[in-house]
Protein backbone atom coordinates (compact mmCIF):
# COMPACT_ATOMS: atom_id res chain seq x y z
CA UNK A 1 0.00 0.00 0.00
CA UNK A 2 2.99 2.60 0.70
CA UNK A 3 6.16 1.82 -1.81
CA UNK A 4 7.08 5.04 -2.58
CA UNK A 5 10.87 4.59 -1.51
CA UNK A 6 10.64 2.05 -4.32
CA UNK A 7 8.34 2.93 -6.78
CA UNK A 8 7.84 6.31 -6.20
CA UNK A 9 4.21 7.94 -6.57
CA UNK A 10 2.83 5.10 -8.22
CA UNK A 11 3.57 3.14 -4.88
CA UNK A 12 1.46 5.32 -2.57
CA UNK A 13 2.07 7.51 0.48
CA UNK A 14 1.60 8.20 3.85
CA UNK A 15 4.03 10.98 4.73
CA UNK A 16 4.06 13.36 7.55
CA UNK A 17 6.42 16.90 6.95
CA UNK A 18 6.70 20.62 7.55
CA UNK A 19 4.20 21.93 4.94
CA UNK A 20 6.62 24.35 3.25
CA UNK A 21 10.33 25.81 3.53
CA UNK A 22 13.47 24.39 4.54
CA UNK A 23 13.50 21.80 7.86
CA UNK A 24 15.94 19.31 9.19
CA UNK A 25 14.91 15.98 11.19
CA UNK A 26 16.50 13.89 13.80
CA UNK A 27 15.51 10.57 14.89
CA UNK A 28 16.33 7.81 16.78
CA UNK A 29 15.07 4.74 18.19
CA UNK A 30 13.32 4.98 21.87
CA UNK A 31 15.63 3.27 24.23
CA UNK A 32 15.18 -0.19 23.95
CA UNK A 33 12.41 -0.20 21.91
CA UNK A 34 11.04 -0.52 18.13
CA UNK A 35 9.36 3.00 18.54
CA UNK A 36 10.48 5.48 16.09
CA UNK A 37 11.01 9.39 17.28
CA UNK A 38 11.56 11.65 14.22
CA UNK A 39 11.72 15.28 15.15
CA UNK A 40 11.42 18.61 12.48
CA UNK A 41 12.93 21.67 12.97
CA UNK A 42 11.72 24.66 11.11
CA UNK A 43 11.12 27.93 10.43
CA UNK A 44 7.70 27.91 12.29
CA UNK A 45 8.05 25.47 14.99
CA UNK A 46 9.30 22.04 15.84
CA UNK A 47 7.56 19.08 16.50
CA UNK A 48 7.78 15.03 17.32
CA UNK A 49 6.34 12.34 15.42
CA UNK A 50 5.98 9.13 17.46
CA UNK A 51 5.68 6.04 15.11
CA UNK A 52 4.63 2.14 16.25
CA UNK A 53 2.90 -1.11 16.10
CA UNK A 54 1.34 -2.17 19.22
CA UNK A 55 2.63 -4.90 20.45
CA UNK A 56 1.87 -6.26 24.54
CA UNK A 57 0.52 -9.00 26.48
CA UNK A 58 -3.00 -8.35 26.66
CA UNK A 59 -5.03 -11.22 28.86
CA UNK A 60 -1.58 -13.25 28.64
CA UNK A 61 -1.39 -13.39 25.39
CA UNK A 62 0.51 -11.81 22.66
CA UNK A 63 -1.76 -8.40 21.33
CA UNK A 64 -0.19 -7.47 17.74
CA UNK A 65 -3.15 -5.53 15.70
CA UNK A 66 -2.61 -4.52 12.09
CA UNK A 67 -2.44 -0.91 13.16
CA UNK A 68 0.30 1.39 12.81
CA UNK A 69 0.20 4.54 15.11
CA UNK A 70 1.47 7.57 14.47
CA UNK A 71 1.20 10.51 17.34
CA UNK A 72 2.29 13.91 16.01
CA UNK A 73 3.23 16.56 19.09
CA UNK A 74 4.42 20.29 18.72
CA UNK A 75 7.38 21.24 20.71
CA UNK A 76 8.38 25.27 20.13
CA UNK A 77 5.92 27.60 18.05
CA UNK A 78 2.83 26.83 15.78
CA UNK A 79 4.23 24.04 12.89
CA UNK A 80 2.51 23.74 9.88
CA UNK A 81 2.32 20.30 9.07
CA UNK A 82 1.53 18.41 5.68
CA UNK A 83 0.03 14.71 6.93
CA UNK A 84 -0.44 12.95 3.59
CA UNK A 85 -2.54 8.96 3.55
CA UNK A 86 -2.51 8.02 -0.23
CA UNK A 87 -2.58 3.79 -0.29
CA UNK A 88 -2.24 1.50 -3.41
CA UNK A 89 -3.62 -1.62 -4.17
CA UNK A 90 -2.06 -4.73 -5.45
CA UNK A 91 1.75 -2.96 -5.92
CA UNK A 92 0.17 0.18 -7.20
CA UNK A 93 -2.25 -1.47 -9.91
CA UNK A 94 -5.54 0.25 -7.81
CA UNK A 95 -5.83 3.48 -6.23
CA UNK A 96 -8.69 2.67 -4.16
CA UNK A 97 -11.67 4.69 -3.58
CA UNK A 98 -12.26 6.53 -0.68
CA UNK A 99 -14.53 8.24 1.40
CA UNK A 100 -14.89 10.61 4.79
CA UNK A 101 -16.73 9.22 8.62
CA UNK A 102 -16.79 11.44 11.02
CA UNK A 103 -13.58 10.74 12.46
CA UNK A 104 -11.58 8.67 10.10
CA UNK A 105 -10.84 7.92 6.15
CA UNK A 106 -12.03 4.27 4.63
CA UNK A 107 -10.64 3.09 1.59
CA UNK A 108 -12.11 -0.01 0.26
CA UNK A 109 -10.30 -2.99 -1.01
CA UNK A 110 -11.12 -6.50 -2.21
CA UNK A 111 -10.00 -8.39 0.55
CA UNK A 112 -10.57 -5.97 3.61
CA UNK A 113 -10.74 -2.36 4.45
CA UNK A 114 -8.11 0.26 5.54
CA UNK A 115 -9.14 2.81 8.05
CA UNK A 116 -7.31 6.00 8.99
CA UNK A 117 -8.72 7.11 12.30
CA UNK A 118 -7.83 11.00 13.51
CA UNK A 119 -8.36 14.02 15.02
CA UNK A 120 -6.61 15.83 11.83
CA UNK A 121 -9.12 17.77 10.43
CA UNK A 122 -9.95 14.79 7.64
CA UNK A 123 -10.38 16.85 4.17
CA UNK A 124 -6.99 18.11 4.73
CA UNK A 125 -5.64 14.92 5.70
CA UNK A 126 -7.82 13.59 2.59
CA UNK A 127 -6.35 16.13 -0.02
CA UNK A 128 -2.85 16.57 1.91
CA UNK A 129 -3.25 19.69 2.69
CA UNK A 130 -1.03 21.57 5.72
CA UNK A 131 -2.73 22.54 8.70
CA UNK A 132 -1.64 24.41 12.18
CA UNK A 133 -0.01 21.99 14.55
CA UNK A 134 -1.64 23.60 17.79
CA UNK A 135 -2.23 20.48 19.79
CA UNK A 136 -1.03 16.56 19.50
CA UNK A 137 -2.53 15.02 16.43
CA UNK A 138 -3.06 11.08 16.76
CA UNK A 139 -3.31 8.94 13.29
CA UNK A 140 -4.44 5.06 13.65
CA UNK A 141 -4.03 3.55 10.60
CA UNK A 142 -5.75 0.13 10.85
CA UNK A 143 -6.54 -3.09 8.18
CA UNK A 144 -9.24 -5.34 8.58
CA UNK A 145 -10.57 -4.19 12.26
CA UNK A 146 -11.36 -0.57 13.16
CA UNK A 147 -10.56 1.17 15.84
CA UNK A 148 -13.51 1.56 17.60
CA UNK A 149 -12.25 3.03 20.96
CA UNK A 150 -11.18 6.65 21.97
CA UNK A 151 -8.63 7.80 19.70
CA UNK A 152 -6.57 9.82 22.42
CA UNK A 153 -6.78 7.40 24.85
CA UNK A 154 -6.21 4.78 23.11
CA UNK A 155 -2.81 5.84 21.55
CA UNK A 156 -1.40 7.11 24.64
CA UNK A 157 -2.33 3.65 26.76
CA UNK A 158 -0.81 1.64 23.39
CA UNK A 159 2.23 3.54 23.19
CA UNK A 160 3.02 3.41 26.80
CA UNK A 161 2.48 -0.76 27.34
CA UNK A 162 4.36 -1.37 23.80
CA UNK A 163 7.34 0.67 25.28
CA UNK A 164 7.07 -1.76 29.08
CA UNK A 165 6.72 -4.36 26.31
CA UNK A 166 9.86 -4.26 24.60
CA UNK A 167 12.07 -2.96 27.43
CA UNK A 168 10.83 -5.75 29.73
CA UNK A 169 11.73 -8.19 26.48
CA UNK A 170 15.31 -7.08 26.45
CA UNK A 171 15.71 -6.96 30.11
CA UNK A 172 15.32 -11.02 29.90
CA UNK A 173 17.86 -11.14 26.76
CA UNK A 174 21.27 -13.03 27.24
CA UNK A 175 23.59 -9.99 26.48
CA UNK A 176 27.77 -9.87 25.91
CA UNK A 177 29.63 -7.53 27.81
CA UNK A 178 30.07 -5.47 24.94
CA UNK A 179 28.49 -3.80 22.43
CA UNK A 180 25.19 -4.84 24.32
CA UNK A 181 23.69 -1.61 22.27
CA UNK A 182 24.00 -2.87 19.01
CA UNK A 183 23.24 -6.31 19.73
CA UNK A 184 19.48 -5.16 21.23
CA UNK A 185 19.12 -3.38 17.93
CA UNK A 186 19.90 -6.11 15.99
CA UNK A 187 17.81 -8.67 17.72
CA UNK A 188 14.55 -6.09 18.22
CA UNK A 189 15.05 -5.77 14.30
CA UNK A 190 15.27 -9.96 14.39
CA UNK A 191 11.97 -10.37 16.16
CA UNK A 192 10.38 -7.83 14.21
CA UNK A 193 11.23 -10.18 11.25
CA UNK A 194 9.97 -13.46 12.98
CA UNK A 195 7.01 -15.22 11.83
CA UNK A 196 5.81 -16.03 15.70
CA UNK A 197 3.57 -18.65 14.67
CA UNK A 198 6.79 -21.11 13.65
CA UNK A 199 9.31 -18.86 14.27
CA UNK A 200 10.75 -18.32 10.89
CA UNK A 201 12.31 -15.20 10.16
CA UNK A 202 10.63 -13.39 7.24
CA UNK A 203 12.54 -13.76 3.93
CA UNK A 204 13.35 -10.72 1.61
CA UNK A 205 13.56 -8.39 4.62
CA UNK A 206 15.60 -5.76 2.31
CA UNK A 207 12.57 -4.77 0.37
Amino acid sequence: MFGELVAGERGGEMSIAPAAGEFSTTQRYISHTAIVETRFQSIDGDFQVIDFAPRFLQYERSFRPTMLVRIIRPLTGTPRVKAVCRPVYDYGATEPGSYLASNHIEWILPRAKLRLTTNAPLTYVHEGRPFALDRPIYLVLAWGQPLEAGLEETCESFAARTRRYWQTWVRHCALPAELQDEVIRSAITLKLHQYEDTGAITAAATT
